[in-house]
C-alpha cells in the first residue's frame, strides 16, 4: 500500500511539472544586477510561482523602486512592454500587509495603478484581491502596481 501511495504521488508530481510548460520557453536576461525571465504568455499567479520554482528561481521580487524602474526601462528597450506582470508580493496572510515572496514585509511604497486620471487608485480590492502585478505599459501607469485576484491571468517574470 505504501509503495502504491508513493507511486501515485510521484505520478502526480510529474504530471504537475509537465503541465508547467509554456508554448515558448523564454530566455534568461542578465539585467539590473540579476537574471530575469520574462514570460511571453499569461497565467495565474500560482501557476507563475510554480513555473519559476521548477526553473530553480522565484517569481520576481521587487526589493526597491530602483529595481522596479530598471526592469521597466529594460522592458521598454527589449520590446517586452505592453503587459501587466505578476511579481511575488501578496497580502494573502493579512489584508493590507504586503509581503514579498521570501516572506519579508515590503519596505518601500510602490506607485499605485490609477484606472483613470479622475478615478480610484489601487490597492482597492479588499480581501478578494491578494496578488500583485506591475504594469509595463507606456502610459500614465508605467511601473505602477495593481492588486488583483490571484486567479487573474497575466504575464510574469522569474528572478534567479
Amino acid at each position: 500500500m505504501r509503495l502504491l501511495c508513493m507511486t501515485v504521488l510521484v505520478v502526480l508530481m510529474e504530471s504537475h511539472e509537465s503541465s508547467l510548460v509554456l508554448k515558448q520557453d523564454p530566455e534568461w536576461l542578465s539585467i539590473c544586477g540579476g537574471s530575469y525571465l520574462f514570460s511571453k504568455e499569461s497565467v495565474s499567479w500560482q501557476w507563475a510561482t510554480d513555473y519559476c520554482q521548477t526553473r530553480g528561481a522565484h517569481l520576481l521580487q521587487l526589493d526597491n523602486i530602483q529595481e522596479n524602474n530598471c526592469i521597466l526601462a529594460e522592458s521598454y528597450s527589449r520590446n517586452l512592454d505592453g503587459y501587466h506582470y505578476w511579481h511575488s508580493t501578496t497580502d494573502i496572510e493579512v489584508e493590507g500587509v504586503l509581503r514579498q515572496g521570501d516572506g519579508t514585509e515590503l519596505l518601500w511604497q510602490p506607485r499605485w495603478y490609477q484606472y483613470s486620471p479622475d478615478s480610484y487608485v489601487d490597492p482597492n480590492g479588499g480581501d478578494t484581491e491578494n496578488c500583485f502585478a506591475v504594469t509595463f505599459i507606456n502610459d500614465h501607469n508605467a511601473g505602477r502596481w495593481m492588486d488583483v485576484r490571484c486567479t487573474d491571468i497575466y504575464h510574469f517574470i522569474c528572478e534567479n
